[in-house]
């Protein structure tokens, strides 16, 4: 479908970077983070705004002090 849009320079010269980048047109681009964007709706957002991502009834939890240590090592 053609469409016209107006987009704020940032946008415009960030999406023109990720078109050269990629070899995508400007389009696609677009078309993509626009599908990525819509497609969140599956995360809610719990206390201090953290994201909260849907997960199957078998996935292995951490615990937040095994959490803790991956992320002092990450950091140290």
């Amino acid at each position: 479908m053609r469409t016209t849009l107006n987009l704020e320079d940032d946008v415009y010269e960030a999406a023109m970077t990720m078109s050269k980048a990629s070899g995508q047109t400007l389009g696609q681009v677009v078309s993509e983070l626009l599908r990525r964007e819509l497609n969140r709706d599956n995360i809610s957002y719990g206390e201090g705004e953290l994201p909260v991502f849907p997960t199957p009834a078998q996935a292995t939890l951490i615990p937040g002090s095994r959490a803790s240590e991956l992320l002092d090592d990450d950091h140290g």
